[in-house]
């Protein structure tokens, strides 16, 4: 989903403060979802776990995700962002660090979706590092126009 259409769908409300959409009765990461919001992404692969439908219902299962999380999103994202303008091209294990050590509730998986979706808008920006193999974050092409925003 592009960063106009998730700002549009985030003002008027179908996406809530916790960045997910009730869908059948559930509130679900939009993420997950196709961009229209009819139901989720399709499989990347043959097998049951490369769907995100299947991966939704067992991270609910395990109590992997939660929809009524604290902390929220935005602090997620303020915390990658306090990161990313001090330490831009930093590895990516050191963003996924700093931002347990701040906010220590937070499940590791709650910061990688996070991540993926900024990456994904274009506010953030990861590439390998040619001899190491390490990903490294920086900022994206959308990083003005979204922190101007106030996120």
């Amino acid at each position: 989903m592009d960063n106009k259409k998730y700002l549009e769908l985030k003002s008027k409300g179908t996406i809530d403060a916790n960045d997910n959409v009730l869908f059948n009765g559930e509130h679900v990461p939009y993420y997950l979802l196709k961009e229209d919001l009819s139901g989720f992404n399709e499989p990347t692969g043959p097998q049951p776990y490369q769907s995100d439908e299947w991966l939704f219902k067992f991270y609910k299962k395990h109590g992997m995700i939660e929809t009524d999380t604290t902390p929220k999103s935005d602090d997620v994202f303020d915390v990658i962002v306090e990161f990313v303008s001090t330490k831009s091209g930093e590895y990516k294990k050191e963003l996924v660090d700093f931002v347990k050590n701040k906010l220590t509730e937070l499940p590791r998986g709650k910061i990688s979706s996070t991540l993926r979706r900024l990456k994904k808008l274009g506010i953030i920006e990861e590439s390998t590092h040619e001899t190491t193999g390490s990903k490294i974050i920086s900022k994206g092409r959308y990083w003005n126009s979204h922190i101007k925003q106030g996120g």
